[in-house]
């Protein structure tokens, strides 16, 4: 893993493997980190902040400058930590945490990786239209947790109620998604299997959906053109739980 500071080329982030599947999933997270970071540079320490907070398997390591020895709770917090100092960022910088954790909408999920079933699950508000915006996404189970830290990237988007904002990485999402090797997943939302690059690309799929299925993006992550930026007003919830495998 390393950023890339330079004048004259965006910082981008890599996360480097020997293992092919977690070098696929690396990939769809580090293009939904590269996005967020050359579209919204200012934001980097909010980003950081929600990356840390990813839960994985936790290891000891020692912390620079000092070498002190640090319990991380994960990869992607670990990392996150380490591009904290690197840019200097004091300690106690706040972001809005997203704890509404109230399924609105949930799939659960096949991993043909790992033989692991987790669900994923959205958060979303009614607006005054009748229409949901979902506003949060996270994955309850077993599975790899650079999905996890995918999902919290997709959050921070998700939460500012921009759809030309959540509409950018999605659709870089796809792009990459296209550019790879195909694995088979059943999509239970239309009873069809369905090829993605990824766990993490069919992540964003789903994610695609319930903004396509609400009438706020086309299948190729466009916003429609009677939506601009959204403001909510008022919500409900309604939970629907699908099998797809």
């Amino acid at each position: 893993m390393f950023m890339l500071d330079s004048e004259a080329m965006h910082d981008r982030l890599w996360l480097l493997s020997n293992d092919f599947n977690q070098m696929r999933e690396n990939g769809i997270f580090t293009n939904a980190f590269n996005v967020a970071l050359n579209n919204h540079h200012d934001e980097l320490a909010e980003i950081l902040i929600a990356l840390s907070q990813v839960k994985g398997e936790s290891f000891d390591m020692k912390f620079p400058p000092t070498g002190e020895n640090m319990t991380m709770q994960g990869m992607i917090s670990a990392m996150a930590q380490l591009i904290q100092y690197q840019y200097g960022f004091k300690e106690g910088i706040k972001t809005a945490k997203l704890n509404y954790k109230k399924a609105d909408w949930s799939v659960e999920v096949f991993h043909p990786g790992t033989d692991c079933i987790f669900s994923v699950n959205i958060s979303e508000l009614i607006q005054s239209d009748g229409k949901k915006l979902p506003l949060k996404v996270w994955l309850d189970g077993e599975y790899p947790e650079v999905l996890g830290g995918l999902c919290a990237l997709l959050s921070l988007s998700m939460a500012k109620r921009d759809l030309s904002r959540i509409s950018v990485i999605l659709k870089a999402l796809i792009a990459t998604a296209e550019t790879h090797d195909k694995q088979f997943f059943h999509n239970q939302i239309d009873a069809n299997k369905v090829k993605r690059s990824s766990m993490g690309a069919y992540i964003s799929f789903l994610v695609l959906h319930r903004y396509t299925a609400n009438l706020h993006l086309d299948m190729n992550g466009n916003v429609l053109p009677e939506h601009n930026i959204f403001a909510l007003h008022g919500h409900n919830t309604a939970n629907i739980k699908q099998f797809a495998r």
